[in-house]
């Protein structure tokens, strides 16, 4: 019994000087008060995407706080990217052949930079997320292809505010 007591004192132990290294702080420069966000390019053929995903990435830094966003001129740092691809792939099908569900999957260029020294700060030149959804009438009901895109547009503009502030996905 004290050979498992002092196992569990020693685990516990561990994980909490192994924590101690993590900070909550920002990974950013400390000039870096101010960024900028360009509004999205969009090479694909799904109209508007490039408005609710530079809106939701605006929205996302507002709420996070850390950096403010203002106008190009007032910047330290700008945020820009394209959106390179929007795909729906079926994922499974039914006794009929009819699609089930779908995969939803943006992806795309982003790139924030110091305004100044017009060094990258980070780059990522094929970030890409996906959500599932299913067909109407599937049983598995959860979303609509709208509802998907909104959740993935969600999902992405929360890790790039992440990758921005924290320095990692």
């Amino acid at each position: 019994m004290k050979k498992i007591s002092r196992l569990l004192t020693l685990s516990i132990l561990i994980l909490l000087l192994s924590c101690k290294y993590y900070t909550f702080t920002p990974n950013l420069p400390k000039y870096i008060r101010d960024i900028h966000i360009m509004p999205f390019e969009n090479a694909t053929f799904e109209y508007g995407l490039e408005i609710d995903l530079t809106e939701k990435v605006i929205d996302k830094f507002i709420s996070d706080g850390t950096l403010k966003v203002v106008d190009y001129s007032e910047a330290d740092a700008i945020l820009s990217g394209t959106i390179k691809s929007y795909k729906s792939i079926p994922v499974s099908y039914d006794e009929y052949e009819q699609v089930k569900d779908y995969k939803l999957m943006i992806t795309l260029s982003i790139r924030f930079e110091d305004k100044n020294s017009r060094e990258i700060l980070w780059e990522e030149p094929s970030l890409s997320d996906y959500v599932h959804y299913y067909s109407s009438g599937s049983g598995g009901g959860i979303k609509t292809e709208y509802e998907a895109r909104s959740e993935l547009i969600e999902k992405i503009a929360n890790d790039v505010v992440r990758r921005t502030i924290e320095g990692w996905w």
